[in-house]
């Protein structure tokens, strides 16, 4: 009869083991054909036994014991298998022998030590298949073009059950980079050979053509960036390098609009100008809201000192008008940003002007502030993080009667940390910790003090609405800061999740103060603009547990 219902029904075993098993079942894969016949039926079920021993054996398991039953039943065909994977064959010995010039390698030397399939562990033929594909990946990007297995084979020995690895890989002759080519581009050659991390007679490193690639696209010059090696072109084993440029135009405007519940609706105007063939760039910035407003100015010259250099000049105006301060202030810096063991590192100096009123006191500063920080993001993913982290470090001060009206010295430390969780989950905890010293704390600008609560501090609360306060209770702002977070979300469409937080901290003026502390749910969409963030938070800490929405469009990081 046409058309006969079946149910598998496997036993004994789960995950990986019960995923191959179903993939390996010629009766899984043909149980909803609809000819499927009683003859067809029982033809497959023979089958089962020698299919479900050839999924296991590919996951290490080479004794298994099998117990099969098929039965007809009112509702149709139910084939039980009951399954005892056994005992795990052993890797007992890798005979890996690398020969040609990756020989002496040390890279070669980790990936040995580094690979899916090590000595002792159990023998599965997917990691023995990712083993080899590591080995021909590394050789690919090292410049081993001629690579290949003179030997790869397992030999199993049930007697003593355990399995030899025998991979004897021949690399060859280790190509070089030959000459690199840029096409016409507005820039002068010798700026451009600059981003080079390597020179033409260097041993061949992939890793050097996505840096320089990566390298040329952080300058801003360019649409479009292709750096490829032409290995139709190889002459004695020496590799050319085409870069192909498609330049900005010289002018560039843009403009954005967004939303916070900080800062309200936000507009974004912006204009960069190419200066000249040595790539100095100029522009200018405007960002607008009901809280923070700024308008800013600068002149970059790159290439200072080393390619991952640049020297700019910059002025600000902004004005913040918060429910617990006022300000207007205005901005001269001159910083110095360049690469130091893999951090992004900026000098700078700058005049601070800021007329800020607080506690219904009004008071004029004026400081010159010179600086250092240190910056470093990792991600998998800018739109979407689901591997990355952001960390910073930035000290500063100002010396009394140096131009300053007053003396402090401030460090911040912020971080932030993305990791993926299960399948469709992500772990995001993220901190911020402020110190500072100063001689007259009622003359240190708002714009330098402390304050705590809102969007990207603690939700459940106003923005800056948490500090230490006055004898009125306004907030007025502290010297120290300490904030943390810790967040779950998880993913349950491909552009839609859910996310469930805690977050606690405060400003304070000494160690020790009240925390407070905010907790709540939220959704997330991956929108075609961006990471849109919708959280309702309720502040626990306080007494009548405000509850606040808050909406946030941007990156993770």
């Amino acid at each position: 009869m046409a058309g006969e219902q079946i149910t598998i029904v496997i036993k004994g075993v789960k995950g990986e083991t019960l995923e191959n098993i179903l993939t390996s079942l010629s009766l899984q894969k043909q149980k909803d054909h609809p000819r499927l016949t009683e003859s067809r039926i029982k033809s497959l079920h023979e089958k089962a036994n020698t299919e479900i021993k050839r999924a296991l054996q590919a996951l290490g398991f080479y004794k298994p014991e099998i117990t099969a039953e098929l039965k007809q039943t009112d509702d149709g065909w139910v084939a039980k298998y009951l399954v005892d994977a056994g005992e795990s064959l052993k890797v007992g010995k890798i005979d890996l022998v690398i020969s040609g010039d990756a020989a002496n390698d040390e890279a070669f030397s980790k990936l040995r030590n580094t690979m899916p399939l090590q000595q002792g562990k159990r023998f599965h033929h997917g990691r023995y298949e990712s083993s080899k594909k590591d080995l021909q990946r590394l050789a690919a990007t090292r410049g081993y073009f001629d690579a290949e297995f003179t030997v790869s084979k397992v030999e199993v020995d049930l007697e003593t059950y355990s399995a030899t690895v025998i991979l004897h890989f021949e690399t060859g002759t280790r190509y070089r980079f030959g000459e690199v080519e840029f096409s016409d581009s507005p820039i002068r050659l010798d700026k451009l050979k600059n981003y080079q991390t390597f020179k033409e007679g260097d041993p061949y490193q992939n890793r050097h053509l996505i840096t320089l690639q990566q390298n040329l696209s952080n300058t801003d010059y360019f649409d479009e960036i292709e750096v490829r090696p032409l290995r139709n072109e190889i002459k004695d084993y020496a590799v050319p390098v085409k870069v192909t440029l498609t330049p900005r135009k010289r002018n560039r405007y843009t403009a954005g609009v967004g939303f916070g519940t900080d800062t309200g609706p936000r507009l974004k105007l912006g204009w960069s100008n190419r200066f000249n063939s040595q790539g100095h760039r100029m522009g200018a910035d405007a960002k607008i809201s009901p809280i923070l407003s700024t308008l800013s100015a600068h002149y970059t010259v790159p290439h200072f000192r080393d390619k991952d250099a640049e020297l700019g000049f910059n002025v600000i105006t902004s004005r913040e008008n918060t429910d617990t301060s006022k300000s207007n202030s205005i901005n001269f810096g001159l910083n110095h940003r360049h690469k130091r063991w893999g951090w992004d590192e900026t000098a700078s100096l700058n005049y601070l002007y800021e007329n800020f009123e607080i506690s219904d006191e009004e008071e004029t500063s004026k400081s010159l502030i010179p600086g250092i920080g240190w910056t470093k993001t990792e991600t998998d993913n800018l739109a979407y993080t689901t591997n990355g982290y952001r960390l910073g470090l930035n000290i500063r001060g100002s010396l009394e009667d140096f131009l300053s009206d007053i003396s402090f010295v401030q460090a911040s430390l912020n971080g932030k940390f993305i990791r993926s969780f299960w399948d469709n989950g992500r772990i995001i905890v993220r901190g911020n910790l402020g110190l500072t010293e100063v001689n007259d704390f009622e003359l240190l600008p708002t714009s330098l003090r402390y304050f705590a609560g809102g969007d990207n501090s603690i939700r459940g609360f106003d923005y800056e609405d948490l500090g230490p306060r006055d004898d009125k209770g306004n907030v007025v702002g502290g010297k120290y800061l300490m904030v943390g977070s810790v967040e779950y979300e998880h993913r349950i469409k491909e552009k839609w999740a859910i996310a469930g937080f805690v977050d606690a901290g405060n400003s304070f003026n000494k160690f020790g103060g009240e925390i407070e502390v905010g907790t709540g749910f939220g959704v997330r969409w991956l929108s075609p603009v961006g990471l849109v963030r919708v959280d309702l938070a309720m502040g626990v800490s306080e007494p009548d547990h405000p509850i606040r929405l808050h909406i946030i469009i941007g990156p993770d990081l």
